[in-house]
């Protein structure tokens, strides 16, 4: 059995925190992963296109932002709300979270997404990508890859956030 060791002796299983986040994904269709109390993404579920785009902007931003910050701070938000929270990420893309508490600490998470809630020609993509000082070839290849982000209706994510909750 696998456990994540965080702050003294409490631990979280991550096993159970895998199991959890793959039955998640594998019936809603969402990429969803588990992070530790640091932010570091410790398991993903249907990485898939999404962690993909991801990746490519991380890559050709040159705003240098850490999704570890971001999916954290979404976190303690989901801990200080009752349980789950949902947000967009610098690049506007739709994330929800639910906090894993042990002993009275967050010791992890649990995120879905990203996702879309419009669809990408209505997308203020060219803004975001304006704020991010994109190169014109970068610049190009986000464009691309937006379409490959899946679009759910902001009902739909608020019931995947409870779900995941």
């Amino acid at each position: 059995m696998s456990h994540i060791k965080l702050f003294d002796e409490i631990e979280f299983d991550l096993e159970e925190a895998k199991n959890c986040i793959d039955v998640y994904s594998q019936s809603t269709g969402i990429s969803s992963f588990v992070i530790d109390d640091s932010g570091k993404t410790v398991y993903h579920a249907l990485e898939g296109q999404c962690h993909k785009f991801c990746n490519m902007v991380q890559n050709c931003s040159q705003n240098l932002y850490k999704c570890s910050n971001v999916h954290l701070y979404g976190s303690y938000q989901a801990e200080r709300f009752g349980g789950k929270y949902i947000f967009f990420c610098p690049m506007g893309l739709t994330h929800w979270v639910s906090p894993i508490n042990c002993g009275g600490f967050m010791k992890g998470a649990l995120l879905g997404g990203p996702v879309l809630m419009i669809e990408p020609e209505d997308f203020l993509l060219e803004e975001i990508i304006e704020q991010n000082i994109f190169d014109d070839e970068n610049a190009e290849k986000v464009k691309r890859y937006i379409g490959q982000i899946p679009v759910i209706k902001p009902e739909v994510v608020t019931s995947l956030s409870e779900l995941l909750f």
